[in-house]
């Protein structure tokens, strides 16, 4: 390709060069971000001619804007040239290939797997060469194509694969306002040429132009390289008279009227060619032809495109029809009428009839001018199936459209209440602002009356906290409750209920809620019943949801998300034993499933579960994969939460720097949603690490917040877990009369919630906020309960006791207790409080060999499972499969473990100390596995 428009550019073609030069070793991603015209398309046809000059794969396509509501469309045509290449890899890669690209009216596979079914079929077919991916208009992709080509830019610089795409922002700049202004990919932002380039590229381009006339064009394109080069032609080809070519207009009109003038001297069948295909993604020149035929009403043939060739308007490679620019398609598209244009789509539509109904629709209602019910309904079903399938975004278009072509009042109303439905789905409040009053008018009907009000209600307020509007969610589930809906009613109540457990609502809320759950026909053992009773109302229902969750048999044929439901009920009751259990049996049917919004919240929840176990080592681990999967999939919230669970485990662990790192990234999530009562977990993990850190004033304050009603990091739930970390820090701060007073109403909530959790920590807390010469009959009568499902506390209280017992001059005793607490402390990983235990040893006469480091102290947590699952057996794609690595990605993290665990292969992990698996790994011929 001649480089002779890249005048100006050697900074940012040195900079492309550098990112192909590194494969395929080495992968990377940048974003051209610049004005219309800039040269974004010019330097990624660089790109293109370079990569095909060292032999990497190169794959392309350009966001066109009629296609942003077909999902993955721009995707498809990306890998198309490389889909045949499917069939030699495995069966679940084709199956998640097949579901996004396949008709299939199943949910759509979770993007986060299809990234990695992407990345095994580039491998697969670039071998040793890597692959790069061009992307023009980014910002005119369809939003899950957009999804999966910034995932893959994200993972790139660990794959063998180049991202390279392009977005138009500035004036006249057709950006999409659904792309964020930043996408988390390094950019490059594109300004005017320097004015010597400037200069140089007119000579090339205008080298007939008088001095006037230069003059002119220089000052117009201000160093756009496609005007600089474009203009010259519309100035040659006017009359002497004042051209309206270069009228002070944005630069984005001046380029397509520059490219409109040569459409006008096209012949007819030409420029119906050119709209068709300006229309309709698919660059297959066939079918153009047939849409262009039904548009002209005579004969036209793939030959009747090269006027348009000939005028430097489209290439057409392999029966392939390429636009120069994005600009010409826009260009086309302006230039013709309204009328000729709903033509266009309509001949567009009737040509993909047969072979691509999903398009063909969009088609037909583009050409829609007025009310058409026939055709709203169409719409409003394929807005449900782009609902069922997970393409809000494609839903909010098709009820937005439907909602315009419906001619009976109620029946807009209710396309407009499920627009907004899909736009809070998005996250968009503007949008469910508009969508609500728009329907406001049209909701005449007692249901979309109701429903109206609902939303109103719910999907402005989304929140974890702030409990003000439940009374409104109370008196809607009472009206469908009436209605004989019960069904929907618990789901109404179950959308709010972990509102409600982070509010603090004023008195009597919580107990009309749980009143509503009472009022519903429904099962009492629903998990929707249990998780609303345990959320809203765990002091009076603790007993009944304790006993609902000991009556439930794992592997009872529960889908993932019951499991998941009643593992979260589970931990809102204090049963933390009964949790990690439950979580344990959850995650691989939530793996196995691929639902990874799901996942994010099981492994978050299941994170704290194993931190109030107090199992800190495992709790790392997953609170690490939990943060990795929420900040892959968005989950802004849910990162916040693992980075607690995650923070609380590194504090427990003795990492102080990684902890507070995150306690810091997560509250500066929280605070700006004003999700206020979740900065107790904030405390919880600030007093574990300073606890762990030997600093026990300063943990019993950071704790103390949590049981003051005045301090914005209190929680009344939240205060039941922590007894024992606030009882530990008192003794060692002098502050045990304070820490008494503060958990003095306990042992009555114990009577009424049952909580195991909080038993456990009032008996452990007990013999250390005693006086000394009490503390015996409390620490027998704490030693003898089974705190077998509570290591963490057993421990602290077996240190504790022979700590006490020392200084009681029982010293045989007191080394006894204090050799079990060093050894479950090493294996629970709190380095701090082992090594206080082997310091009480050495005090009681005892010699103590300094603590060798293993295995599970110099990996990362995601080092930790990706070894432990290749210690048990499995392959580096089973191990990608199980926790949503490429196989590249799993090899490179053993290629960095091996060296720290001082073995050469993965036969040698087996021998490795602390590699095995904490939980079974699923079973794949179990039936709930699904």
């Amino acid at each position: 390709m001649p480089d002779a428009d890249l005048l100006g550019r050697d900074s940012e073609t040195a900079a492309l060069g550098a990112l192909l030069d590194g494969l395929p070793l080495v992968g990377g991603a940048l974003v051209l971000r610049g004005a219309a015209g800039i040269g974004k398309s010019a330097l990624l046809a660089y790109a293109a001619h370079e990569a095909g000059r060292r032999g990497q794969l190169t794959l392309g396509c350009t966001g066109v804007p009629t296609e942003t509501r077909l999902p993955y469309a721009a995707l498809h045509l990306l890998l198309r040239p490389v889909l045949l290449d499917a069939r030699a890899l495995p069966e679940t890669t084709r199956q998640v290939l097949d579901a996004a690209f396949g008709p299939s009216a199943e949910p759509a596979p979770d993007p986060f797997r299809l990234v990695l079914a992407v990345l095994d079929l580039l491998t697969s077919t670039a071998g040793d060469t890597g692959t790069v991916l061009l992307v023009d208009d980014l910002h005119w992709l369809d939003a899950a194509s957009a999804e999966v080509v910034l995932a893959l830019a994200r993972r790139a610089v660990d794959e063998s694969v180049v991202v390279l795409a392009a977005i138009t922002e500035g004036t006249g700049g057709p950006v999409e306002p659904g792309l964020p202004a930043s996408v988390g990919v390094p950019e490059l932002l594109l300004g005017p040429l320097p004015a010597d380039a400037a200069r140089a590229l007119l000579d090339r381009h205008g080298a007939s132009l008088d001095d006037t006339d230069r003059a002119r064009v220089l000052e117009v394109a201000d160093g756009h390289p496609l005007a600089l080069a474009e203009l010259p032609a519309a100035v040659r080809g006017r009359t002497r008279r004042p051209s309206s070519d270069l009228e002070p207009v944005p630069m984005t009109d001046r380029l397509e009227r520059a490219f409109a003038g040569r459409l006008a001297d096209l012949p007819p069948r030409t420029r119906d060619l050119l709209l068709v295909a300006a229309l309709h993604d698919l660059p297959d020149v066939h079918g153009h032809v047939r849409a262009a035929r039904l548009l002209a009403g005579r004969p036209v043939g793939a030959d009747d495109l090269r006027p348009a060739v000939a005028a430097g308007l489209v290439r057409v490679e392999d029966r392939l029809v390429q636009f120069r620019h994005p600009l010409v398609r826009a260009a086309v598209v302006r230039a013709a009428t309204d009328d000729h244009r709903d033509a266009a789509h309509r001949a567009v539509g009737q040509a993909l009839a047969a072979t691509d109904p999903r398009r063909a629709l969009w088609h037909r209602a583009a050409a829609a001018s007025g009310p058409d019910d026939a055709l709203a309904d169409e719409l409003r079903d394929a807005g449900l199936a782009a609902i069922r399938r997970g393409f809000a975004d494609v839903a909010l278009s098709a009820f937005e459209r439907a909602a315009r072509l419906s001619a009976e009042p109620v029946r807009r109303a209710h396309n407009r209440l499920d627009a907004a439905e899909a736009a809070y789905l998005l996250g968009r409040p503007d949008e469910i602002t508009r969508q609500l009053d728009e329907a406001a008018p049209d909701a005449v009907d007692p249901l979309s009356a109701a429903r109206l009000s609902w939303l109103e209600e719910s999907l402005h307020h989304t929140a974890w906290s702030g409990g003000e509007r439940l009374p409104a969610f109370v008196e809607f589930a009472d009206r469908l409750a009436a209605a004989g809906r019960s069904e929907q009613a618990l789901d109404v109540l179950e959308s709010v209920a972990l509102r409600a457990y982070w509010s603090l609502p004023v008195d009597g809320v919580r107990e009309g809620v749980a009143a509503a759950v009472g009022r519903l026909d429904v099962a009492a053992d629903d998990t929707r019943r249990l998780a609303v009773l345990a959320y809203v109302d765990p002091d009076g229902s603790g007993h009944e949801v304790l006993a609902a969750i000991e009556r439930y048999a794992p592997g009872a044929g529960a889908g993932p998300r019951d499991v998941a439901v009643l593992a979260s009920v589970a931990t809102a009751v204090g049963a933390y034993d009964r949790a990690v259990e439950l979580f344990a049996a959850a995650e691989p049917l939530a793996r196995a499933s691929g639902r990874l919004g799901l996942l994010t919240e099981l492994l978050t929840g299941y994170a704290w579960a194993l931190v109030h176990a107090g199992r800190g080592r495992r709790a790392a681990a997953v609170a690490a994969d939990a943060v990795r999967l929420a900040t892959e999939t968005g989950q802004s919230r849910w990162r916040a939460v693992a980075q607690l669970a995650a923070a609380s485990a590194q504090g427990v662990l003795g990492h102080e720097d990684e902890a507070m790192l995150a306690i810091a990234a997560a509250e500066a999530e929280l605070v700006p949603l004003g999700a206020s009562t979740l900065l107790a977990l904030a405390q919880v993990a600030r007093g574990l690490t300073v606890l762990g850190s030997r600093r026990p004033g300063e943990a019993f304050d950071h704790l103390r917040r949590i049981y003051d009603p005045t301090d914005v990091g209190h929680h009344p739930q939240v205060r039941t877990l922590e007894v024992l970390d606030l009882a530990e820090a008192a003794v060692h701060a002098g502050r045990r009369a304070e820490a008494s007073r503060l958990i003095a109403d306990l042992p009555a909530l114990l009577d009424r919630t049952g909580s195991p959790a909080l038993r456990v920590g009032l008996t452990c807390a007990a013999p250390l906020l005693a006086d000394r010469e009490d503390a015996g009959p409390l620490f027998d009568a704490a030693l003898a309960q089974d705190l077998s499902a509570w290591p963490f506390h057993h421990a602290r209280l077996m240190l504790a006791h022979g700590s006490w017992l020392r200084r009681q001059r029982q010293v045989v005793q007191a080394r006894s207790r204090l050799r079990i607490a060093a050894e479950q402390l090493d294996a629970i990983g709190a380095v701090a409080w082992a090594d206080r235990a082997r310091e009480e040893l050495r005090a009681s006469g005892e010699t103590v060999r300094r603590r060798v480091p293993d295995a599970l102290d110099v990996l990362t947590p995601q080092e930790l499972q990706v070894a432990q699952l290749a210690a048990a057996g499995l392959s580096n794609r089973e191990i990608g499969d199980r926790l949503y690595l490429s196989s590249r990605t799993v090899s490179t993290h053993l290629y960095r473990l091996f060296p720290k665990l001082g073995v050469t292969s993965r036969h040698d992990l087996a021998r490795v100390g602390g590699l095995a698996l904490p939980d079974a790994l699923p079973d794949p011929d179990d039936p709930y596995v699904t």
